[in-house]
């Protein structure tokens, strides 16, 4: 299974937003982003294939 098939999620344990993106550092962005905004709190990033 190639990298292309991982998807990185994470979800605010506020509203339940989530962010995801293939990539780990931009769903962590997503989620950093989301809590300045909001200042809510996040579940961990997970790691799904797909």
């Amino acid at each position: 299974m190639s990298d292309d098939d991982e998807l990185w999620i994470t979800e605010c344990l506020d509203c339940k937003w989530q962010g995801y993106d293939r990539d780990r550092r931009r769903a962590s962005d997503m989620a950093d982003a989301h809590y300045n905004q909001t200042g809510h709190r996040f579940s961990a990033l997970v790691s799904e294939d797909r």
